[in-house]
């Protein structure tokens, strides 16, 4: 059982520093010679399981984050932090509520916020919160919970949103079994811009089954008055032949910005609750796009 908890320890530190390479490295073969290989398997999957656990609480089933459980969790939280939370400053707390009582305080700038070196770090913004906290809270820790909170709140509203997800929330809710068309509209600028148009040569061959139709709206300025100014709607396989070019200048391009809209007809109907609708989420949030927009149109309603 030690064996198995200094190697939960080994790949806990591995996961949590694994930018630290070589001795990262270092640490993972001394973990392995200590305790077998078969030990660092046993661990590996008590973390998976643990990992597995969290997931299936905040995240649903097409990999979308669940707003409402991370609200809860955050709210939980916080008010955990402020229920139990130590009324005064703390072990090495002591220390920075001195400095910034005796010399922060009289002479408030980020002169004296840079001098200020504590356990071989510089804070200097966070001495700014626990002033706000000694002048307002008497050193009581809130202005800290305060500004955690907020930055939790503002972390949850700004979640990425899940197209595909809502797509088939909009369509549970409607009780639209199948949809005729689907619509994917990318919006880029610049480098993400270019390397939108890079991925979506990437997701069209994964889509599966389907009539494929691009329209597309390309600028590109390469400075000294060059410019390429475009609007296109061509089907999959002459689009193909045309991004091999447009790709190329686009990376090449001092400014750029394309709206691409992929349209996907399914003469048979798309089932959204069957395995082509999964693939497609899967690739749409795994190829690393930008935000994109996704529109359906429901089986019934098309001629």
């Amino acid at each position: 059982m030690q064996s198995c908890l200094d190697t939960l320890r080994a790949i806990g530190f591995e996961m949590l520093h694994g930018h630290h390479g070589q001795h990262t490295i270092r640490l993972a073969a001394n973990a392995q010679r200590r305790v077998g290989p078969e030990w660092l398997q046993i661990a590996r999957r008590v973390i998976a399981r643990q990992v597995d656990k969290v997931k299936g609480v905040f995240v649903d089933e097409y990999g979308g984050i669940k707003p409402d459980k991370v609200a809860v969790a955050v709210g939980f939280v916080v008010w955990h932090m402020i229920e139990y939370r130590v009324p005064y400053p703390f072990w090495d707390g002591v220390d920075i509520d001195l400095f910034v009582g005796e010399r922060f305080l009289p002479d408030w700038n980020l002169h004296t916020a840079f001098h200020f070196i504590h356990n071989e770090h510089r804070p200097v913004f966070p001495l700014h919160i626990w002033t706000i906290d000694h002048v307002r809270f008497a050193s009581e820790g809130l202005s800290v919970i305060v500004f955690d909170a907020i930055l939790l709140i503002d972390f949850i509203e700004h979640l990425p949103k899940d197209q595909g997800k809502q797509l088939l929330d909009r369509c549970h809710d409607q009780e639209v079994a199948r949809l005729a068309v689907l619509r994917i509209v990318l919006r880029g600028e610049d480098k993400a811009g270019a390397r939108n148009l890079r991925t979506l040569g990437l997701i069209v061959p994964q889509l599966g089954k389907g009539e494929f139709e691009i329209e597309q709206s390309y600028n590109a300025e390469f400075g000294n008055g060059q410019y390429i100014s475009s609007k296109v709607a061509l089907n999959w396989e002459l689009y193909r032949r045309l991004k091999q070019v447009t790709d190329a200048l686009a990376g090449e391009a001092v400014k750029f910005v394309a709206t691409t809209t992929l349209t996907l007809s399914f003469p048979e109907g798309l089932e959204v609750q069957g395995d082509q609708f999964r693939t497609l989420h899967e690739v749409m949030t795994t190829v690393g796009l930008d935000k994109i927009e996704v529109e359906g149109e429901p089986m019934e309603s098309s001629g």
